[in-house]
């Protein structure tokens, strides 16, 4: 009877042992495939960015090499560009209060992972309003 209730425990303790290392690896796992991303990585993802994403009716300035500046822990600015680093999103305005049409412009998007493993940026919103 001890014998039996022994062998009974060990293999309890075997299968959580099991279950609990196989939870381990899949995170462990999905940690390596998104690495941090970094100032330097959204300023060469949106200097590389497809402009045609943001369509012909939204007036927004093309990204520059210009320095990076940063606001606060998360988030950082490259000209007009505000990104939030720990979020992945970035977003630019333009107003043009004088402008008959298009006064008010606005580009939103995220940053993602290419199967490359290099960041890219991808429009999410791009609105354009009287």
């Amino acid at each position: 009877m001890f014998r039996t209730v022994h062998t009974a425990m060990v293999i309890g303790l075997l299968f959580m042992l099991v279950g609990c290392e196989g939870q381990r690896q899949e995170k462990d796992i999905g940690e390596v495939r998104q690495p941090p991303h970094t100032a330097d990585g959204a300023k060469e993802a949106l200097l590389s960015m497809d402009l045609r994403q943001i369509g012909p009716g939204v007036l927004v300035p093309m990204p520059k090499n210009d320095p990076i500046e940063i606001d606060n822990a998360d988030e950082i600015s490259i000209g007009a560009y505000h990104c939030n680093l720990k979020e992945r999103t970035f977003q630019v305005n333009a107003e043009y209060p004088n402008a008959h049409r298009h006064k008010f412009n606005r580009v939103s998007g995220v940053f993602e992972l290419s199967a490359h493993g290099k960041w890219v940026a991808k429009v999410t919103e791009a609105v354009s309003g009287h």
